[in-house]
């Protein structure tokens, strides 16, 4: 018997929820024949994903009326032994578990809290119980699959699907499985290997020390603090920021940009939209210090960003919160500071405009990833674990 055939279920194909699903898909053997199946309530595959190269097949889903339609298409659709599902959401873990699917193997991966996700405020607002309220009342009235309760009710599921994956240790605490981190590929994210001389220029980035902060922009990531902290510095040579890969069409981002050009001038300030995955070096490469500012809420608490890997592997200092797993994995080879406190993010950027320092810690960040955090240990457990469940 070869190695079994492999489905993953992503929640939603539209957004960064399928970043992790590709993980996975690249990390089994090729002789898996592993396919992405998924779900969308926006219409399309997440943009920096179009060209990947790894088979993705799915169908809408935008209301709670088209579920049924949505279990027929799963049941109809899976041919494999296991059937990976990502993330324990309605539109994930609980059409698997619905669909009455035969001679497949369920195995749950869980990435992120996504109960703690699902509630709607950062931790500073104060009033909280009635924004929760008026989220859940206005997901239910809109419809919408994987809605704050629904989520809470797939948290209570996943007991019944074994085996799990998890990737980090505040999730392994909670949920029990086998630990996965968001391992990288540190030939493909070689430093030695990009030259971003154009696309610098083409950004007009001076010789100032630029902070990066890369991905999804969101409350509880901390951009307000690290702007703050930018903005405590002053002089011709004072720190930029970068955002990169972030969603245009997003309000957040719009209002941090907003704010990031008030407190720091345009000068100090570039934001780039979202690029193929096929570009992540290059971007990357463009920061000089790397910064995971998260502040530590209910969002936050299950996560371990997978951005602190890419930083990591393309050697950059990186400064980040000190939550979940972030001091084990950055001991000796990055710096870590209390969340929500922009004095020490400045102190901690100050610190790193040694241009000595930021190459130590970015070298010793590169060989963490190597002997640690690599796509060879990832491939190990996740073909060790995909054999145990069609078992």
């Amino acid at each position: 018997m070869g190695f079994p055939r492999v489905a993953i279920l992503c929640p939603e194909l539209g957004t960064n929820a399928l970043g992790r699903a590709l993980l996975l898909a690249r990390l089994l053997p090729a002789a898996a024949r592993v396919e992405i199946l998924g779900f969308t309530a926006l219409g399309g595959v997440w943009q920096p994903a179009r060209a990947v190269g790894i088979p993705i097949d799915g169908t809408p889903l935008r209301h709670v009326r088209e579920l049924a339609a949505a279990r027929r298409w799963l049941r109809e659709r899976v041919r494999a032994d296991v059937l990976l599902v990502s993330k324990a959401l309605p539109t994930s873990l609980g059409l698997a578990l619905a669909s009455g699917l035969r001679d497949v193997r369920l195995a749950l991966d869980v990435d992120d809290w996504e109960y703690g996700l699902s509630l709607p405020h950062d931790g500073s607002d104060p009033r909280p119980l009635r924004r929760a309220g008026a989220a859940v009342y206005g997901a239910l009235r809109r419809g919408q699959p994987n809605s704050v309760l629904g989520t809470r009710v797939c948290e209570s599921l996943i007991r019944l699907v074994r085996p799990r994956l998890v990737s980090n240790r505040w999730l392994e605490r909670r949920f029990g499985g086998t630990l996965l981190y968001h391992v990288r590929d540190p030939e493909e994210l070689d430093p030695a290997r990009v030259r971003g001389d154009a696309l610098r220029r083409s950004l007009g980035l001076d010789a100032r020390t630029w902070v990066g902060f890369v991905g999804t922009v969101r409350p509880h990531k901390g951009l307000q603090d690290l702007i703050e902290a930018l903005g405590s510095q002053r002089g011709p040579r004072a720190p930029g920021l970068l955002l990169l890969g972030t969603d245009p069409g997003d309000p957040v981002v719009a209002e941090v940009a907003d704010l990031a050009q008030r407190v720091l001038g345009s000068a100090r300030v570039r934001v780039l939209s979202q690029f193929p995955l096929a570009r992540l070096a290059e971007h990357v490469q463009l920061a000089d210090i790397v910064a995971i500012p998260s502040r530590d809420t209910l969002a936050s608490r299950g996560q371990l960003p997978a951005k602190l890997f890419d930083a990591m592997a393309m050697a950059k200092p990186v400064v980040a919160s000190a939550l979940n797993d972030v001091p084990e994995v950055l001991e000796g080879c990055g710096v870590t500071v209390a969340p929500g406190d922009p004095r020490r993010i400045a102190d901690a950027i100050a610190r790193l405009d040694d241009p000595r320092l930021r190459r130590e810690l970015g070298s010793a960040a590169r060989q963490r990833v190597i002997e640690r955090y690599s796509f060879a240990a990832g491939r190990r457990i996740l073909t060790d674990f995909v054999e145990g469940a069609a078992a």
